[in-house]
């Protein structure tokens, strides 16, 4: 993430992000510090910290994805601003291309922004949720243990959940993951290793498996993360 610490324009929320990426145009490639927060993305000039755009997730924001074929690129959908606070001179949708060592958790911390602020379509709303899933723990005697939660598959994360109070869980981000395993069986055991310290290998059970595993490989690829897909939790 970047390490500038621009303010955000007046009227464009509270920053939630900032990164450190590269601009793709036809004037040539220059960084800047692009900012999430809470209503919009915007960016800026890491050497005078000015604003240099502005774009609302109601107004402009479409979609961001990973570039194919990159480990570092990814495009921002914009839609034409009949305002003109967007100036592109014509209407309809607008592509525009970046790059970021930060790519997949930019594109994560935005498509959760966006759809925390209601920007998102319903056919966007994309999330598998299964209740009467199961996490192992281990118990303070050394024991493993299975504890119930609901797992859900954001566009930005696995989430296990309280059953009963919908309290967060377990938070595995598609940008930590690095396989998932599935077991032998009907009882739905899958694992799932991520680097996240402590979370390093996390065993899940859910009559819903399938689903939430090609979800969760779905979103990530948007992110462009793709973790390997093996059979047999010893992988």
């Amino acid at each position: 993430a970047a390490s500038g610490r621009p303010a955000m324009a007046a009227d464009a929320g509270t920053v939630i992000e900032r990164f450190l990426v590269t601009k793709h145009s036809w004037r040539g490639r220059y960084r800047r510090i692009m900012a999430i927060s809470d209503v919009a993305v915007a960016t800026y000039n890491p050497y005078t910290l000015d604003v240099t755009n502005v774009w609302f997730f109601d107004r402009h924001v479409l979609g961001a994805a990973a570039a194919e074929g990159s480990g570092s690129d990814f495009v921002l959908r914009l839609t034409h601003d009949a305002e003109a606070t967007l100036k592109l001179g014509f209407s309809g949708d607008h592509k525009t291309y970046w790059s970021s060592e930060y790519r997949a958790e930019l594109l994560a911390s935005l498509q959760r922004a966006r759809q925390a602020a209601g920007a998102v379509a319903e056919s966007e709303r994309r999330a598998v949720s299964a209740a009467g899933a199961w996490l192992e723990r281990t118990t303070p005697g050394g024991e493993a243990a299975w504890a119930e939660l609901r797992l859900v598959a954001t566009p930005w994360a696995l989430e296990g959940r309280d059953p009963r109070t919908d309290a967060l869980l377990l938070n595995l981000p598609y940008p930590t993951l690095r396989g998932l395993a599935l077991a032998a069986g009907a009882d739905g055991g899958f694992a799932v290793r991520t680097s996240q310290p402590g979370l390093e290998r996390v065993l899940l059970r859910s009559p819903a498996r399938g689903a939430l595993v090609a979800r969760a490989l779905s979103d990530a690829a948007v992110l462009g993360v793709h973790p390997a897909l093996t059979a047999g939790l010893c992988a």
